[in-house]
């Protein structure tokens, strides 16, 4: 996850608290944030030159580099057209470079492929072509074995997910501009928003099902949702809602309920909500509670 998002949660001296969503104990008191949820390499591959290609990390850094800067000045007098732009594509880059949406998309792969392969194997055009092209019929798995081949060279390697990433970038944009656009504040007096490992949340809240690890796609989802700042969150959802101001502590747990629910193992907060938050994280199930 970039410093970047995260210095909007961090202290003067750009440090979070990294906290275990499920147990609410202090991971790291004082993390850096540039460190933070990082780790390298996430969006590149190795080319035929056997150089790394950063070529997508690259572009989504420049994007979310435009982006923040549209997004520390969204208030919840609502945002501009140019703000909402820069919300969506923050928003787009996360959930489609996440791990979770990684995982989310080559289990897709792995249910799939076994009956494409083994429908291909016996299609018959495919078997007039290769005897065509060879002046022979396949053998006995041959041609199972070169469509297994060719999978791993064209959708199964790095190459090929990065590619992916980018093509899914691109249609969660449209998605989400389908939807409404709500923010969300909270006081000053108050406790801020919490960040997830996996910061924007996509959620069926009928069926209770969160994220990429439910299986939960974006065009299932009824809400979609992320904080932006450490006062500050957005929430695409499915019928309008007026842009509101958090004035209660309860109010504010329900909702970092809402992003502690999506994280895979650790959320951060800004270091003087450490204490809320942990409580948060430890009685979520009560708090979630609809």
């Amino acid at each position: 996850m970039s410093k970047g998002y995260q210095k909007n949660f961090a202290d003067s001296k750009m440090r979070v608290t990294v906290l275990g969503a499920r147990n609410g104990k202090v991971v790291e008191a004082l993390r850096p944030a540039k460190r933070n949820w990082v780790e390298n390499d996430w969006n590149s591959f190795i080319d035929r030159s056997g150089m790394a290609n950063p070529h997508l990390e690259l572009e989504f850094a420049k994007l979310e580099a435009s982006a923040m800067r549209s997004i520390r000045e969204v208030t919840m007098r609502g945002p501009t057209p140019r703000q909402k732009a820069a919300i969506v594509s923050l928003f787009a880059m996360h959930l489609s470079r996440s791990r979770s949406f990684v995982d989310f998309r080559d289990a897709i792969y792995n249910d799939a492929l076994p009956g494409i392969i083994s429908e291909l194997t016996h299609d018959q055009r495919l078997i007039e072509r290769f005897a065509a092209e060879l002046g022979r019929d396949p053998e006995d798995g041959e041609l199972h074995d070169f469509i297994v081949q060719h999978a791993e060279q064209t959708l199964l390697n790095k190459e090929a997910g990065l590619r992916s990433v980018a093509e899914n970038h691109n249609k969660f944009v449209e998605k989400l501009d389908g939807f409404d656009l709500q923010i969300v504040e909270v006081t000053d007096r108050l406790p801020g928003f919490v960040l997830a490992d996996v910061p924007v949340v996509h959620a069926n809240l009928e069926s209770q099902r969160f994220g990429f690890r439910d299986r939960l796609a974006i065009g299932d989802a009824d809400l979609v949702a992320a904080p932006l700042t450490r006062r500050c969150a957005a929430f695409f959802v499915a019928k309008p809602q007026p842009h509101a101001t958090l004035k209660s502590k309860k109010s504010v747990q329900k909702v970092n309920a809402l992003f502690i629910r999506a994280a895979i193992e650790e959320v951060a907060c800004h270091p003087d909500d450490a204490l809320e938050t942990s409580r948060v994280c430890w009685n979520l199930p009560s708090i979630s509670r609809p």
